[in-house]
């Protein structure tokens, strides 16, 4: 009885230490893009989405002139080998309605919403900028 109990034990110790090694090989590579051009924006997540990285969350932020930049975040997990490439659209509209146009015509193709945030436009109002996905087929 003292044997099988010392052999579950070790069973379950090799298993938490198999599972841990697992997850401590799981790494992460973040990139930060940033920029206060939607077209600039949406080329470079488009980079970073046919090289495996996927879109985290936008926000914006002051730049050093004083005005306001889109700041992205993607993620990239090193240990996967199964990475598909993504297509991004950043969509950017001073009123609602040329907004839903924009984003109904994306969703057409394939894209979906991920998230939002605003950018002072040249005019003096605010833009809202969408940020969307699609998922490419594997090759």
């Amino acid at each position: 009885m003292r044997n099988t109990k010392t052999t579950l034990v070790t069973l379950i110790l090799s298993l938490f230490v198999t599972i841990a090694a697992a997850a401590a090989e799981s790494t992460l590579d973040y990139q930060i893009l940033s920029t206060s051009r939607t077209s600039t924006m949406e080329k470079e997540l488009n980079q970073k989405g046919a090289s495996g990285y996927r879109f985290l969350k936008v926000t914006n932020g002051p730049n050093i002139f004083g005005g306001k930049e889109l700041i992205v975040v993607t993620v990239r997990d090193l240990s996967s080998t199964a990475q598909q490439t993504r297509k991004y659209k950043v969509l950017s509209a001073g009123r609602n309605s040329a907004l839903q146009k924009k984003m109904q015509d994306a969703a057409k193709d394939g894209y979906e919403y991920l998230d939002q945030t605003t950018l002072p436009n040249i005019f003096g109002g605010t833009d809202v900028i969408v940020i969307l996905e699609r998922k490419e087929p594997r090759e």
